[in-house]
Formats: structure tokens, C-alpha cells, sequence
């Protein structure tokens, strides 16, 4: 994780409610201090109300629109159903395996933050 660049949340607003505060913070503590969080949401509800109670300078940018765009053409999406007694292991062979065929251009979407 000591070369990730980037912080990808997918459904934020579920992630980064304080049920899951624990484990995002245990993620976040193994990736590197310069590195650009992107949080992605269809809803948004109360982070809307929380953004704009931040400072001006404190804001990060924010972006809301809507799209027609497809999904690219050249990207190459998989699904791994995997038991939950390996997950853990089998989670850093993927990675590697990615890492060597992507040249460490990937992402992975994961149920949960464990």
C-alpha cells in the first residue's frame, strides 16, 4: 500500500459514516501521507448540509453533475467471488497479480473496509 497514489471511496457517504470509522482509519494509516482522495456517491444527503459548514479554505472541490458516458471500451472489469476464509490472502494475490499486469494501474471495490 507504501505506493498507492490515490484513496478511492465508492458510496462515501456509507463509508465514511461513523460505523466505519475504525476501519477506514486502519486503511488509511498504511497508505502514504501524499496521496489524492477521491469519494464518489449517488446520494447526498446530509454530506451536502457538512460541506457547505466547512470553512472556505477547508472545502474540498466538489464536483456534482450527471453523465450519459458509457463505460470505456478498453477497460477490462472482472468479479471474484472468494470464501471468506482466504479473502484476506487471496485480496493481496490479486493485487500483486494486477500490480504485474497492470503496471499498478488498477482498482478494486471491496464489500466491506476489512
Amino acid at each position: 500500500l507504501d505506493v498507492a497514489k490515490f484513496l478511492v471511496l465508492d458510496e462515501a457517504d456509507r463509508i465514511l459514516d461513523e460505523s466505519m470509522a475504525n476501519d477506514l482509519e486502519e486503511i488509511v494509516k498504511h497508505l502514504p501521507k501524499k496521496r489524492q482522495n477521491l469519494m464518489f456517491t449517488a446520494t447526498m444527503d446530509n454530506l451536502m448540509e457538512q460541506y457547505e459548514a466547512l470553512p472556505d479554505d477547508k472545502k474540498p472541490f466538489l464536483y456534482t453533475g450527471e453523465t450519459t458516458e458509457a463505460t470505456v471500451q478498453l477497460l477490462k472489469q472482472e468479479y471474484v467471488l472468494c470464501p471468506r476464509l482466504v479473502l484476506n490472502s487471496y485480496i493481496v494475490y490479486v493485487i500483486h497479480d494486477l500490480y504485474e499486469d497492470t503496471k499498478g494501474n488498477f482498482i478494486i471495490f471491496t464489500k466491506t473496509c476489512q
